[in-house]
């Protein structure tokens, strides 16, 4: 198994989060916060589902207690990704 087989339904996406808060690959630098679980945290969207309002690519903003994280062990090492709703999205990301 492998996340390449996972694909999200109706509104939902599934991303990759930035887990280091150092800077990001487009240069946005994430800091840290005394309350890491209440902060919101970037993911760029891997996939999306039918209904989902977004698209592959996009940099978006949601709180980390939303998400469903989907853990593979591969050939390769272990590889996560995330799950979540449209609706705890919080904000999208533009260069």
């Amino acid at each position: 198994m492998n996340q390449e087989n996972v694909y999200p339904v109706g509104a939902r996406v599934l991303l990759k989060i930035y887990e280091s808060a150092n800077e990001t690959e487009g240069g946005l630098t994430l800091s840290h916060s005394d309350n890491t679980h209440m902060a919101p945290v970037l993911g760029t969207v891997l996939k999306v589902g039918a209904e989902s309002v977004f698209k592959e690519g996009d940099m978006v903003f949601f709180r980390r207690y939303s998400v469903d994280e989907l853990k593979f062990v591969t050939s390769s090492g272990e590889q996560k990704v995330h799950m979540v709703e449209d609706q705890e999205i919080i904000g999208l990301y533009k260069n």
